[in-house]
């Protein structure tokens, strides 16, 4: 047995009825019914032979599609009193359901309800309870390449990581306490599900392990930034399946039906029983468009005058996320020109990124605010051989999408209108509208936390 402890326990994170869930540019329904509870699964690690600071991380597997730093912040005050005698390095990985709520800005409609004092308590009491609840720990991680479950969104050849990964914490009996899987895609299956909470694919599949097992089933989010479910692809070929909740449960089966393979398949990764972590800020370079403020607000006031919003408080049961700005263009240009706007204040501004590292014997978690692309996180994965790495994008803010610079050069020169064009250029989306950072903004992430890793040995 090595000198880790781990920990874990849950709390459930449902919003209220009424509150508003994750809106991709058509949903503007609240929600008023739950499928399945969104939940907050927290794993907490530490080195039993080292009580100094730093060596105690918390691992917190939310139900959210995104959040943001002010949340982060909260939960980790509220730890510093409930356990004042261990620092406890905070990670909080958003599983971005899309039929989950975002909490990006402070003093908008998702914190004026109250959600968010709800959310930070309940994340803090799980961290809490699964500190309290540590006992000495082996590690394993297993490791397969998946078939048909997930793709690149935007390129039909483009790079997606297709590792489904599973960490195991066994007590001294032998028994499983608490396990991680950690895979790739944008839960967005169940998308036109009417008016409703669910986790999505993580929610079927982890719920269906911890029925077999009996033992927390925690889901970790990997660079799922320009990463669809199963075949999808935004361009107009025919997907496999439609978008509804028996996707969401079909692809969770599958998941679960190939991590139950690697249970109890997994090599060693106590390493030297080491738990680390580190912090760092570095500032973003801002996007350059060639368009001014005042051509955007324009065009937003223009399809703002088209629009009756009514038609699209709810998807139809034809509509797929393949297609859906295609088909409802002039909603999904008005929403655009909104980022447009945005894009074009912020020139010149530099934008602050918080990043984090941990480690955990020979487990990496790189830890990143923002919607990774692939490309990048497969470059993490793969930094030191020396480790095991699961990258966690999504996790303790978000600066929304993170496209190497090779994706926004081939948006550059677009004029206004062939940025927010939808049936033509729907494809580059993720380098488009909902990009703030500019050119050399997702290389400095990489580069600053490939040193940070390093510095973790």
């Amino acid at each position: 047995m090595t000198s880790i402890l781990a920990g874990f326990a849950s709390a459930d994170i449902t919003p209220p009825m009424g509150y508003k869930r994750s809106q991709w540019g058509g949903q503007s329904l609240p929600s008023t019914r739950v499928i399945r509870p969104l939940r907050a699964k927290a794993a907490v690690f530490c080195d039993a032979g080292n009580l100094g600071a730093g060596n105690a991380v918390a691992i917190v597997s939310a139900d959210l599609c995104l959040l943001s730093y002010d949340i982060t912040r909260r939960v980790e005050q509220m730890l510093a009193a409930v356990v004042p005698t261990q620092p406890i390095a905070l990670v909080i990985n958003a599983s971005h359901s899309h039929q989950a709520p975002v909490l990006l800005t402070p003093g908008d409609a998702t914190y004026d309800m109250g959600y968010d004092q709800l959310l930070v308590e309940r994340i803090g009491s799980a961290v809490a309870a699964a500190w309290r609840a540590r006992q000495p720990v082996t590690l394993t991680l297993a490791q397969k390449q998946t078939q048909g479950l997930n793709r690149n969104r935007r390129r039909k050849d483009g790079p997606v990581d297709r590792t489904l990964s599973v960490v195991e914490a066994r007590g001294a009996d032998g028994k499983l306490a608490g396990a991680l899987w950690h895979f790739a895609a944008h839960p967005l299956s169940a998308m036109n599900t009417r008016a409703a909470w669910d986790p999505d694919f993580p929610g079927v599949a982890s719920e269906m392990l911890e029925a077999r097992h009996g033992s927390p089933f925690h889901y970790l989010q990997g660079a799922a930034g320009d990463v669809f479910p199963l075949d999808w692809y935004l361009h107009q070929d025919p997907p496999s399946r439609p978008t509804c909740l028996e996707s969401a449960t079909y692809l969770g089966e599958r998941l679960a039906e190939e991590i139950e393979s690697l249970i109890g398949q997994g090599e060693s990764v106590d390493g030297d029983g080491a738990v680390r972590s580190s912090h760092r800020m570095i500032e973003l370079p801002t996007r350059t468009p060639m368009w001014t403020v005042a051509e955007a607000e324009a065009a937003h006031r223009k399809y703002g005058a088209m629009l009756d919003h009514s038609v699209y408080e709810e998807w139809k049961s034809s509509d797929h996320v393949n297609t859906i700005a295609q088909t409802y263009e002039d909603r999904y240009r008005w929403v655009c020109a909104a980022f447009a706007i945005k894009i074009a204040k912020d020139v010149g501004k530099r934008m602050e990124c918080r990043l984090w590292a941990n480690r955990v014997g020979r487990l990496v978690f790189p830890v990143v605010p923002g919607e990774l692309f692939s490309e990048s996180g497969i470059e993490l994965r793969d930094h030191r051989p020396d480790a095991k790495t699961l990258v966690l994008p999504y996790s303790n803010d978000n600066l929304l999408y993170l496209p190497p610079t090779h994706d926004l050069d081939e948006v550059q020169d677009w004029p206004l209108e062939e940025f927010l064009g939808q049936k033509k250029n729907r494809w580059a989306y993720g380098a488009t509208a909902t990009a703030l950072i500019g050119q050399g903004g997702a290389e400095a992430i990489v580069a600053t936390q490939k040193r940070m890793m390093d510095g973790l040995f």
